[in-house]
């Protein structure tokens, strides 16, 4: 199986391409998920609510060009309650997703990754990004 370290991603509320953008909002978030894709494992905080789960892997294709998709299932979340309605938007596409890809900024000396959580359920996906 094809498997990718243990890293630390910060949330990005839109997803830019160019560096300079990217840079700015990752130093700026607070948000983050830690995810270890050979177990599925992950933790992380979302607008001071801690969590932490695991997606069950079903399948790892490589991309084209670069990166890896991977076919996901929700094994279990465990977080705290929240009323705010933003909060449980972010959670319903955890809960829900069914693809993570990641990817790097460009092959060669990439000065960031991009990971995407999404799910057919819902238009948008979530969007994480480390900075090398």
């Amino acid at each position: 199986m094809v498997s990718m370290p243990k890293e630390v991603y910060k949330f990005l509320k839109s997803a830019p391409q160019d560096f300079e953008k990217v840079n700015k909002l990752a130093l700026k978030s607070k948000n983050k998920i830690e995810i270890d894709m050979e177990s599925g494992k992950f933790l992380g905080t979302y607008n001071s609510i801690d969590f932490e789960g695991k997606f069950d892997i079903l399948k790892v294709n490589s991309m084209l060009s670069k990166g890896f998709s991977y076919r996901v299932s929700l094994g279990y979340l465990s977080k705290s309650e929240s009323s705010n309605q933003d909060d449980e938007r972010f959670f319903n596409i955890l809960i829900q997703a069914d693809k993570i890809s990641i990817v790097p900024e460009k092959l060669i000396q990439s000065k960031f990754v991009k990971l995407n959580i999404s799910s057919e359920a819902f238009e948008k996906s979530l969007n994480f990004v480390k900075l090398n």
